[in-house]
């Protein structure tokens, strides 16, 4: 019987897809902690979430371990020990006027808070326990990237990804993660079907449905290319590329309608460069995918 030669795959592709799915689940476990901190936080001191514009940073999670209780906040401490705390206890590098700033409107926050709790409830104790585990998940997830980094950069493929423009580090190594060895597949439509951007076509007597995905392949490589679509919009306003042009003139003919559509018709376009630039071993070029 003729069959294929099976395609032999570099043990470090298995290791990238391990470090991937390992990486999602930290994703997940950090996505339910914040839920629930949110939860905590509403019965405590719900104010305390509006005190800085930024809730997914280290200086929050620091504020908030510190003065999740509102009574403490203006019956015990100064406002020199609350900008003071503030200053000291962050990792993230402030200046004493931004201290300041912040000790203002947790002090602001904290008169017109009310807590739904006692002050020994235990609640107090879970929202300590969410922020750490909150904290050394995001810790984690940073760890588990610079590992696929050192993994992915002995992989010819890794520059070659990274040369599309809005494609950054995380999001390579997270997609060889998920994709393995692209040169396994056949042609681009082959790794369509892998990740589930394929068309599903069904019709029936005089009955033609409308053609939607198939999403039977990989959904955490759709996500990634979901978002990829949107960082390359981004970042086209300093790196113009050929599938933001693409993006940006269906947009305009479409109007404020079928967006989503639009960017599963750019990912297509971004699968077929992904897979060009793979097997013919080249980094992106706009002057030369603006005349292919």
């Amino acid at each position: 019987m003729n069959r294929a030669i099976t395609y032999k795959i570099s043990p470090t592709y298995r290791k990238l897809m391990d470090f991937s799915r390992f990486y999602q689940e930290v994703c997940k476990d950090v996505a339910t902690h914040k839920n629930r901190l949110h939860r905590s936080l509403q019965l405590v001191f719900p104010e305390i979430e509006h005190v800085l514009s930024n809730t997914n940073n280290e200086l929050y999670w620091s504020v908030v371990s510190r003065f999740s209780q509102a009574t403490r906040v203006t019956g015990e401490y100064t406002f020199a020990e609350v900008a003071d705390s503030i200053l000291k206890g962050t990792h993230k590098n402030i200046s004493k006027s931004r201290a300041e700033q912040i000790a203002h409107s947790l002090y602001s926050a904290a008169r017109l808070s009310y807590s739904a709790v006692d002050d020994d409830s235990p609640v107090y104790l879970q929202v300590n326990h969410l922020v750490t585990q909150i904290q050394e998940g995001t810790k984690l997830k940073s760890k588990i990237i610079e590992q696929m980094t050192v993994l992915a950069k002995e992989l010819p493929e890794y520059n070659k990804l990274l040369s599309i423009p809005g494609l950054g580090a995380r999001t390579v190594v997270s997609l060889i993660g998920e994709l393995g060895d692209i040169r396994r597949f056949r042609n681009s439509n082959a790794l369509n079907a892998f990740i589930g951007i394929d068309l599903r076509h069904y019709e029936s007597g005089d009955y033609v449905a409308n053609d939607h995905i198939s999403k039977r392949g990989n959904t955490v490589a759709r996500k990634i290319l979901f978002k990829a679509i949107q960082n390359i919009a981004s970042a086209a306003h300093y790196h113009p590329n050929h599938i933001n042009d693409y993006y940006q003139r269906r947009k305009m003919d479409a109007g404020q309608y079928g967006t989503k559509k639009i960017a599963i018709a750019a990912i297509h376009r971004l699968i077929r460069t992904i897979y060009h630039l793979v097997i013919n071993n080249q980094f992106y070029d706009y002057s030369l995918a603006t005349k292919g």
